[in-house]
């Protein structure tokens, strides 16, 4: 299944959403606010990959809405399109102080439309890239400091002392294949994470069993979280199934509730899984966690 990208339209005008949703809806994602509050809570769990933001809006107006995206990390490579049938230049000014990418004049033409998302869109998808790039070369410049060092220390020790017995001979060997595999390991994840990000996996969206992905989460941290005396209770109730909507691409509450917490002699970490909506940055908490205690 294609991921389309997806839109969020904010306009108080049901003539321009209608020619925008006629123009995008059938290539995009799109969701539609027709206010500044309602256009931020759909923002939040929609994560709109841009953003076709009218300036004039009963309540808060599309300059505070843009800086409130701006001010969100979550939505920190979301592109912003203002919309306005002004053609000053102070408020083109305004819009880009307020972090807008881009402005667009009502009424707007279709092909100049589509090809002002086409661009921003594409921009997107590089800075994000770009973004994976700095994030993986500090993951690795942080994470292969102490599996290189064990696997040149134990090497070392291995090529300097001729006497050194079988016992020893085969522990050293040992250190130098463990901290090998590790590396091996994480470079395996590195890939996995580029592949994904250049779309090399094709997803289909399915039914899941919230306990499971927890649980999957909590063992593969256990070994590494019992080496730190740290113990991960699961307080599990009544089942849990993740509807994935072809729509939104959300998960969907069906009732019940699942929690897990890390407890250890220096620090605490708890996620509960809450209501509708909720759930998909709730296990995506969850998970990271518990992989952090496994990491420290």
């Amino acid at each position: 299944m294609e991921l389309r990208s997806k839109i969020l339209v904010v306009d108080d005008s049901p003539a321009t959403i209608i020619a925008v949703r006629s123009l995008l809806g059938k290539k995009y994602r799109l969701r539609e606010a027709t206010t500044g509050e309602g256009a931020l809570d759909i923002a939040d769990s929609f994560a709109p990959d841009l953003i076709l933001l009218d300036i004039m809006m009963p309540g808060i107006d599309g300059y505070e809405v843009c800086r409130r995206v701006r001010a969100n990390r979550r939505l920190s490579h979301t592109k912003v399109i203002m919309v306005s049938a002004a053609t000053e230049v102070s408020g083109r000014l305004e819009s880009y102080e307020a972090g807008a990418d881009d402005y667009l004049t009502k009424p707007f033409n279709a092909e100049e439309l589509l090809a002002k998302v086409k661009v921003h869109l594409r921009l997107k998808s590089v800075e994000e890239l770009d973004q994976l790039k700095s994030d993986v070369l500090e993951l690795l410049y942080r994470e292969t400091q102490t599996p290189l060092n064990g696997v040149i220390e134990a090497t070392e020790l291995l090529a300097s002392f001729d006497s050194m017995d079988g016992d020893e001979r085969k522990m050293f060997a040992t250190i130098a294949n463990k901290n090998a595999l590790r590396l091996h390991q994480l470079f395996e994840q590195v890939i996995h994470l580029c592949s994904l990000k250049a779309g090399a996996f094709e997803f289909h969206l399915d039914r899941n069993e919230l306990a499971a992905i927890v649980q999957d989460a909590v063992s593969q941290a256990n070994e590494h979280a019992r080496k730190q005396d740290i113990r991960i209770l699961q307080k599990l109730g009544e089942p849990v199934t993740l509807l994935l909507s072809s729509e939104l691409g959300h998960p969907v509450n069906r009732g019940g509730r699942r929690a897990t917490s890390a407890r250890g002699p220096f620090r605490e970490v708890d996620a509960e899984i809450p209501g509708q909506w909720a759930i998909g940055r709730s296990v995506h908490t969850c998970s990271e966690s518990v992989r952090r205690l496994g990491r420290n």
